[in-house]
């Protein structure tokens, strides 16, 4: 399968980036959006269920996950990156550290609802940087780890797992499995990686995409075509 990259010269105009966040921002304040990205991205199971959710608009989403009769917390960062940052990871443990801060000042303002410390279990943290960069984050591989295995989050409870930042590279991200993925996400990357790289591969994808639709929710594919109609429109302008 062939990948399409940027052929762009360092002098490309920096101001797309606005494009790409804001285009995204708006997709992902979409809780079913949000969902098919950790069903398909994250390694969500299908099967659970999502019993609470606090707000979309901020730096982190904090999801409380059922599986099999077994409850976990799932603490989301995504950064939306189109350039490369020296200091992503002090921007994951800012927003981690407030996120905790939020909790405790929740059961301060609730005691009955503060766990016991013998019941204390801290969430299992996502950290995600979804870059849309024109060339590879040099040295990446050096820091991450890309694994996907969850089942010890839904087995022993003594098992805590530590996850480093996952990196989703949009316009390396193979063609076909996100061909093969049922989510709203998968098609805008698919779109994404070759929108302004490559016009007729553009038109052919577009042709092909209302094949893909019918395996979306509603809202779902109101953001989809929301996204196309607006970043299209966007990136005109920023040009």
């Amino acid at each position: 399968m062939q990948t399409y990259v940027f052929d762009a010269t360092e002098d490309a105009p920096e101001k797309l980036y606005q494009v790409h966040d804001k285009g995204y921002k708006r997709l992902f304040r979409k809780l079913q959006v949000f969902l098919g990205f950790l069903y398909d991205f994250m390694g969500l199971p299908r099967e659970s269920t999502v019993l609470d959710v606090t707000s979309l608009e901020t730096e982190y989403v904090l999801f409380v996950i059922e599986l099999n009769g077994i409850t976990r917390e799932w603490l989301v960062m995504v950064e939306f990156q189109r350039t490369e940052d020296p200091i992503i990871d002090l921007r994951f443990l800012e927003y981690e550290l407030q996120a905790m801060q939020s909790k405790i000042d929740a059961w301060r303002l609730d005691l009955a609802e503060a766990p016991r410390p013998d019941q204390l279990r801290l969430p299992t943290v996502k950290r995600v940087v979804l870059y849309n960069g024109l060339y590879p984050w040099r040295g990446w591989h050096e820091r991450i780890s890309l694994s996907r295995d969850i089942t010890a989050e839904w087995g022993d409870e003594s098992v805590i797992k530590h996850q480093l930042v996952q990196l989703l590279d949009v316009h390396r991200l193979p063609a076909d499995e996100l061909q093969s993925m049922r989510s709203c996400m998968s098609k805008v990357f698919w779109i994404e990686q070759v929108l302004e790289v490559h016009h007729i591969e553009t038109i052919r994808r577009l042709k092909e995409l209302p094949r893909y639709l019918d395996k979306l929710s509603d809202d779902e594919y109101d953001a989809l075509m929301d996204w196309f109609i607006k970043s299209k429109s966007q990136r005109c302008l920023s040009k």
